[in-house]
């Protein structure tokens, strides 16, 4: 119960660690190595997140890309495809004035 009390206070920032005292903190040097722990985990903590977060936005990025490429294709293709169709006659005349 009294880490939880600790803990408590750590998260509304009402004590910092250095003034903690108590069983948990029988001395300054021990409340100093349980921050300097603290500490440390949470620079552990956020160094994972952010690599998370960079990994998952490269993989986003990658896929959106992916995806875009897909769909200009797929649009650039159909493009294509109507011209080709609206000008068939065009097309096959000029081929027929090449050939002879």
């Amino acid at each position: 119960m009294i880490l939880v009390k600790y803990l408590k206070d750590l998260k509304t920032g009402g004590v910092p660690l250095s003034k903690m005292t108590g069983p948990l903190f029988g001395s300054q040097k021990a409340a100093t190595v349980f921050e300097a722990a603290v500490k440390s985990k949470v620079r552990d903590e956020i160094e994972r997140l952010e690599e998370d977060y960079r990994n998952e936005l490269s993989e986003n990025i990658q896929k959106t890309k992916e995806g875009l490429t897909e769909k200009v294709d797929t649009y650039l293709t159909y493009v294509v495809e109507e011209w080709t169709k609206e000008n068939e006659l065009a097309i096959e005349r000029g081929l027929r004035s090449e050939m002879t």
